[in-house]
């Protein structure tokens, strides 16, 4: 019995010895292997990928253009638009603001166009994205950049605050832009709905500074800016300087100006043939300020032509307006 005891005394220590060699010995396994490197021909990660993307167009499609992004590092990168306009070009290795320029045919006329974004994403190039640039530097882009063309881009305030004068003169024009549209970055199709639609609409040109937006099919202008202050240098239309002449009959009439001074204002306006009523030009302001049954706030101008050959009528007792 005291045999088999020290028997198993012995073997439960060799365990033991055994089990603790195991784990107190060499600790120090080997480190894994490192990763392998990444593949050249894996996908870069989205993050890494810059583009700038956008519409060129000027109602209809800049087609098979040549849009081409300058960073402020100098460099450049290029890429031609689409049947639709639609362009997208990497910029991962150019330094931001970006310019764009579009060059290319639109509705059978060749155009050049410019554009600009501090940073990667939409940017249109378009007349209205154009026009920003003119009144954010003062002067058309496409002039300046063909005398300067490693000039700059502007200033990023003016840009903002031009888009933002140019949406209120949009608002005043009832061309429908919505309000969360911005100019330059919000994705349009030229396909003649929603802002494509304000762009067949509408005709952008540029004079001594001064920036015209005109009615595409009547060639009316709808306003002018000064690129150089930023006012209002729209020319009143001639209905509308006829209708300043007759206020200032009026506010004649009123202070019992003499018919001299009436001569003075009115006749430069009236064709030498003037009648109405078979009365001449000297006749009728005469009777303005004699007749009182012909007074000034009875009389309106029924007609005009680019000659001004004005025309005249009484309306009974109806308001000068």
């Amino acid at each position: 019995m005291k045999s088999l005891k020290h028997f198993l005394f012995v073997t439960l220590t060799l365990l033991f010895i055994g089990c603790g060699s195991s784990s107190d010995g060499d600790s120090s396994s080997p480190p894994p292997p490192p990763p392998p490197p990444p593949s050249s021909s894996a996908p870069e990660p989205a993050s890494a990928a810059k583009y700038i993307t956008g519409t060129a167009a000027t109602g209809a499609a800049i087609e098979e253009g040549m849009v081409t992004i300058t960073g402020d590092n100098g460099n450049k990168f290029s890429g031609h638009t689409n049947n639709m306009g639609f362009f997208k070009i990497r910029v991962s290795d150019l330094t931001p603001p970006f310019l764009l320029k579009a060059e290319g045919t639109s509705s059978g006329r060749n155009v050049i166009l410019y554009s600009t974004i501090d940073k990667p994403g939409t940017a249109n190039i378009t007349p209205v994205t154009n026009m920003i640039m003119a009144m954010a530097m003062g002067e058309n882009p496409v002039s300046y950049y063909a005398l300067n063309p490693s000039g700059s881009t502007p200033d990023n305030n003016n840009i903002i605050s031009a888009k933002e004068l140019l949406k209120e003169i949009f608002t005043l024009l009832e061309l429908n832009i919505d309000d969360d549209f911005d100019l330059i970055q919000s994705e349009f199709a030229a396909d003649n709905t929603n802002f494509d639609r304000v762009l067949d609409t509408i005709e952008i040109s540029y004079s001594n500074k001064i920036a015209t937006i005109k009615n595409r099919l009547t060639q009316e202008t709808l306003y002018a800016i000064s690129l150089e202050t930023g006012e209002n240098v729209t020319k009143p239309t001639l209905e509308e300087e006829l209708e300043n002449i007759f206020i200032q009959i009026k506010e004649l009439i009123d202070t019992q100006a003499s018919e001299e001074e009436l001569n003075t204002l009115t006749s430069s306006l009236m064709d030498d043939d003037f009648l109405d009523n078979g009365y001449s030009t000297d006749e009728t302001i005469a009777n303005w300020t004699t007749d009182s049954n012909y007074p000034v706030k009875d009389v309106i101008y029924t007609g005009f032509s680019l000659y001004r050959n004005m025309k005249i009528q009484q309306i009974g007792n109806a308001e000068f307006s």
